[in-house]
C-alpha cells in the first residue's frame, strides 16, 4: 500500500511568493493600486478619536503598479491543474485487513472480524452441545468445541467480505477451568472436557478440607477448595482416564492455541492459569506446593506466557499471529476499560462475575471474593477480585435442554411471571 506524505512535512518547500511582484501571491485575484488624484484607502485598524472627534488614519498600502483595472471574470470551480485529475483506483494489496476474536464460551462459539479502524465487519456463531452424563456432571466434547470455533470463524469473515488471508492476527478468550486432555501427538481427545461447572470431585474437595490444606491453598492461590477450578479434575482424570498421565493438559485457551498451531504450542496466558488452583501468584508461576497437594504433575501443564504479544502462529487455512489470549471475564473486564484501579464490571452469561481490578496488588477479600489474576503483560501480573454466581443463563438452557419445559429463552420470562412465587425453589 502506498505511503502517502503529509502535506504540512513539505510546506517548507512550497514555491514561495514575492509580494509586490505582479500584486498576485497563490490564490489571489490581481492587487490594485489607486490611481493619480485618487483619494486613499483608510484601514478599519486605523481609525480612531483624534481631539476633535474626527477620525484619523493613515493610507492603504501602496500595490503594485499602474492605475485601476476593470473588474475581472472569476472562474469558478477547481484550480485548472485539478479540474481534469481524474481519481486514483484503489490499489489491490495483500496487507491484511482484518483482525479475528475468538471467543470459546460454555454454550458456543463467537467470532468477530474487526477491521483496522475497530468496527466490527462481520461476526460469527455456534452452539456447543452440554453434556451431563451423571448427576452433577457437565462435559463438552472437545472436537465439538474445536469445530464451532473454525465455524464461527468463517462465518465471520465471511459476513465481513474478507478471506482467510485478509487475517492480520488472532485473539483468544474462553470459558475458563474447563479441563481439556488430548494427545501431543496426533492432537486427539483422549475423553470429554470437564466442564467448570461440574461437580464430580466435590467429596474429592471436602477431603482436602478437612485435612486442613484450604487456607494454605487460599493464600498460595487466592481461590477457594472448589470442584468449579481445575486442579480436582485433573487429578480426577488422572486416576481414571487412561494415558491421561502422558497426556497434554489445559484449559480451553491451551487446546485452541495447539489445535491453531497444529501442535507446535502448549501455552496459557496468566490469567487463564490463575484459575486452575495450581498456580502461585505471588512468584507468577505453576506451584509444586500445589502440584503436591492434589497429586497432580506439573509436566501435563502448559507454559504461562503473558496475556497479549506474538504468543504463537496459527497454521492451515489461516496463517497469522495469535496475539492475545486470556479467560473471557479478565478480557470482558479490559473489554468494558475497567484498566484503572478499583474500576468494575458485571457480565451476565452462562453464570455471573463481577470483577473489580486492583492493578498490581494481590488483594486478600475478607468478604469470599477471589483473588485472581487480570492479565499479564511484559512479564508484569495485574490482578483482580472476583465475585461469582455459577449459574444463571445456563439455567435456561436447562430448562430447554434438560427437562424440556421451553422449547426457546425467551419463553422462560412469561412463564415465570404467570405465577406469583416460585414455590420455594
Amino acid at each position: 500500500m502506498p505511503v502517502l506524505a503529509h502535506p504540512a512535512r513539505h510546506a517548507r518547500h512550497r514555491r514561495r511568493v514575492a509580494p509586490d511582484r505582479g500584486g498576485r501571491g497563490r490564490g489571489e485575484g490581481p492587487r490594485l493600486r489607486p490611481g493619480p488624484g485618487a483619494t486613499p484607502r483608510r484601514r478599519r485598524a486605523d481609525r480612531g478619536r483624534s481631539r476633535g472627534h474626527r477620525a484619523t488614519c493613515r493610507p492603504a498600502r501602496r500595490r503594485g503598479r499602474g492605475g485601476p483595472r476593470g473588474r475581472l471574470q472569476v472562474r469558478v470551480g477547481r484550480p485548472r491543474g485539478l479540474r481534469d485529475r481524474q481519481p486514483q483506483p484503489r490499489l489491490e494489496t495483500d496487507i491484511p485487513q482484518v483482525v479475528l476474536g475468538l471467543d470459546e464460551g460454555t454454550t458456543g462459539a463467537t467470532a468477530i472480524a474487526v477491521g483496522m479502524d475497530g468496527d466490527i465487519l462481520g461476526k460469527g456463531y455456534a452452539e456447543i452441545t452440554q453434556h451431563y452424563p451423571r448427576p452433577g456432571w457437565v462435559e463438552h466434547d472437545p472436537n465439538e468445541i474445536w469445530a464451532a470455533v473454525q465455524q464461527s470463524a468463517r462465518e465471520a469473515l465471511t459476513a465481513a467480505g474478507a478471506s482467510t488471508r485478509d487475517v492480520a492476527a488472532i485473539g483468544i478468550t474462553n470459558q475458563r477451568e474447563t479441563l481439556v486432555l488430548w494427545d501431543r501427538k496426533t492432537l486427539e481427545p483422549i475423553a470429554p472436557a470437564i466442564v467448570w461447572q461440574d461437580r464430580r470431585t466435590a467429596d474429592d474437595c471436602r477431603r482436602l478440607r478437612e485435612a486442613g490444606h484450604e487456607e494454605r491453598v487460599r493464600e498460595v492461590t487466592g481461590l477457594v477448595l472448589d470442584p468449579y477450578f481445575t486442579a480436582t479434575k485433573l487429578a480426577w482424570a488422572l486416576q481414571n482416564v487412561e494415558g491421561a498421565a502422558g497426556a497434554a493438559a489445559g484449559t480451553v485457551d491451551s487446546w485452541l492455541v495447539a489445535r491453531l498451531s497444529a501442535g507446535r504450542d502448549h501455552l496459557t496466558d496468566a490469567s487463564n492459569a490463575s484459575r486452575t488452583l495450581l498456580f502461585d501468584l505471588g512468584r507468577g508461576e505453576w506451584s509444586e506446593e500445589m502440584a503436591d497437594v492434589f497429586g497432580v504433575s506439573l509436566a501435563n501443564l502448559p507454559e504461562v506466557v503473558d496475556s497479549s504479544g506474538v504468543l504463537s502462529t496459527s497454521s492451515g487455512e489461516i496463517v497469522a499471529p495469535i496475539a492475545g489470549v486470556a479467560g473471557d471475564q479478565q478480557a470482558a473486564l479490559f473489554g468494558q476499560a475497567c484498566t484503572t484501579e478499583g474500576m468494575a464490571k458485571n457480565t451476565y452469561g452462562t453464570g455471573s462475575f463481577v470483577l473489580m481490578q486492583t492493578g498490581p496488588r494481590r488483594v486478600a477479600s475478607r468478604s469470599g471474593m477471589l483473588t485472581t489474576v487480570a492479565w499479564r503483560r511484559a512479564g508484569k501480573l495485574s490482578f483482580a477480585l472476583e465475585g461469582a454466581i455459577f449459574v444463571t443463563g445456563a439455567a435456561l438452557q436447562w430448562l430447554r435442554d434438560g427437562l424440556g419445559i421451553i422449547a426457546q429463552a425467551s419463553e422462560a420470562g412469561p412463564i415465570a411471571a404467570s405465577v406469583p412465587d416460585s414455590g420455594g425453589v
